[in-house]
């Protein structure tokens, strides 16, 4: 397919962030995101009202997100962030601007799991099915050099997976398709997509 527009980062200053809009529309806001040796200013926390799901397209970064941690990013990498998930930038890395593409949006999301759902769901396949990761994060992240996976979320849209790779850690969103709207529907598309990743290794 032909690419007929291709938007060009703006230059930023060392320290600095640039945020582009887009497109916008009433449903949702895309934004093009540059910041070269940025991070939160101190005390700082975001706190949104909107959902926001943003990926790397280049540069490096790691942000501190509300129950997981320090999160380290490379190029390719996605996070999904409901609204009202608390998290602050740590750092962008200062030798190539951190190139970001950020979608937001506000409303209902597809409904939750159910809390002890989730904590089941992910123990159940970081525990018994690290090789089912595995191949999710080869077949349908094309995450070849992949050597560990674990399921770091899963909700009615999909699920996160941290792996690792010989360049480090990576951030992975993968899409139910279609959205699961219970626990057993959430199962059966595990192990419908551990089947066709199996056929694909």
């Amino acid at each position: 397919m032909e690419v007929i527009w291709r938007p060009s980062p703006p230059s930023v200053d060392l320290g600095t962030e640039h945020e582009t809009t887009l497109l916008a529309t009433p449903a949702f806001r895309l934004v093009q995101i540059v910041s070269r040796g940025y991070a939160s200013p101190p005390g700082h926390v975001y706190d949104q009202d909107e959902h926001e799901w943003v990926t790397l397209v280049s540069g490096r970064a790691a942000l501190t997100v509300e129950d997981r941690g320090r999160i380290e990013m490379s190029p390719g990498d996605s996070l999904f962030l409901p609204s009202r998930t608390r998290h602050r930038l740590e750092w962008t890395s200062e030798d190539e601007p951190a190139v970001w593409i950020a979608l937001f949006f506000r409303g209902p999301i597809p409904a939750a799991l159910p809390d002890e759902a989730v904590a089941r769901i992910l123990g159940h396949m970081n525990d018994d099915h690290a090789d089912s990761l595995l191949d999710y994060a080869h077949v349908f992240a094309e995450a070849r050099d992949a050597t560990r996976a674990r399921m770091t979320s899963v909700d009615a849209a999909g699920f996160g997976l941290e792996v690792e790779t010989p360049e480090g850690t990576r951030q992975l969103r993968l899409p139910f398709d279609p959205p699961v709207s219970d626990v057993k529907a959430a199962r059966d598309a595990l192990v419908a997509m551990a089947k066709t990743a199996r056929a694909g290794r």
